[in-house]
């Protein structure tokens, strides 16, 4: 227990007790990948995915991106997948939302970008298919996290851009509350 001012460690300094550190050092997050964290549990320093049984699981979203290719999702699963046609070539581009559970309910286009809007809590995903994907525990450069349409759009059943660049969906609201509602998010300041 912390007793005083003479008792606190400065965060890089801390070296957990035997029996505790190799907890600190391993977790598994939503998304199923193992996880091996740094020093302090500051940071993922490596993760894997877990071998788990290939399972089917239906089409939940589909849409087309500024690309013209289908992307798309699979219930209770948050990678996206991309159907070109005209290479007629089909891949599984990975995760948009690491570390988070759930499906994409709705894809729309911002400028160039693919928008994914997906349950949990509204979160929106930007993904410029001209970059290569550059996405996993580690960072988020492409796709990246545009922000959350919160609690009143908590699975967005619709999304759409507007010319000011605002993402709004729509949709119902979290578990506990009644009814659905209508939000936005700018995705230049994740407001």
């Amino acid at each position: 227990p912390v007793t005083g001012e003479s008792d606190r460690v400065p965060v890089g300094d801390f070296v957990p007790p035997s029996r505790l550190a190799e907890e600190m050092a391993w977790g598994v997050s939503p998304d199923l990948r193992l996880q091996e964290y740094g020093p302090g549990r500051l940071g993922v320093r490596e993760e894997s995915p877990l071998a788990v049984p290939t399972v089917r699981r239906r089409i939940h979203a589909l849409g087309t991106g500024p690309d013209g290719a289908v992307y798309g999702g699979a219930f209770q699963s948050l990678d996206l997948f991309r159907y070109d046609p005209k290479r007629r070539v089909l891949e599984n581009l990975g995760n948009h939302l690491p570390g988070w559970g759930g499906e994409t309910y709705s894809f729309c286009w911002r400028r160039g970008d693919l928008v994914a809007a997906s349950y949990i809590n509204g979160a929106v995903a930007l993904f410029d298919p001209s970059r290569p994907w550059a996405c996993d525990g580690r960072g988020q450069e492409n796709p990246r996290r545009a922000g959350c349409l919160g609690q009143s759009v908590y699975r967005p059943y619709a999304c759409a851009a507007g010319s000011d660049g605002r993402v709004w969906g729509v949709g119902a609201a979290g578990w506990g509350s009644s009814g659905g509602g209508i939000a936005w998010v700018d995705p230049a300041t994740g407001q």
